[in-house]
């Protein structure tokens, strides 16, 4: 019986294994895993730095169908947190 995987695993894996696939596509432009790897441990090394000790382990991602709603997500997971979607279309007040 396999184990479960967490998502940031089964990334990571395909990172290595695929480090030159496309892992994104937007319209004309593609991101590669070994990119979008760099991408996010770059964005998970800056959360990890500003992480407050009592604050709750979420990370709210302010973006939609975008690199860096794609990579705020797992920048999360790769942190240790859960991610809070949040709709850049939706009123401030709504977001808050």
């Amino acid at each position: 019986m396999n184990e479960p995987r967490s998502l940031s695993s089964g990334f990571i894996e395909s990172s290595q294994r695929f480090p030159d696939r496309p892992a994104l596509q937007f319209e004309d432009t593609a991101v590669t895993y070994e990119a979008l790897y760099e991408h996010v441990a770059a964005q998970a090394a800056c959360l990890l730095r500003h992480r407050r000790p009592d604050a709750p382990p979420l990370t709210a991602v302010l973006a939609q169908r975008s690199l860096t709603a794609y990579s705020g997500v797992l920048a999360a997971l790769f942190s240790g947190h859960g991610y809070v979607p949040l709709n850049p279309g939706f009123p401030p007040e709504r977001s808050r």
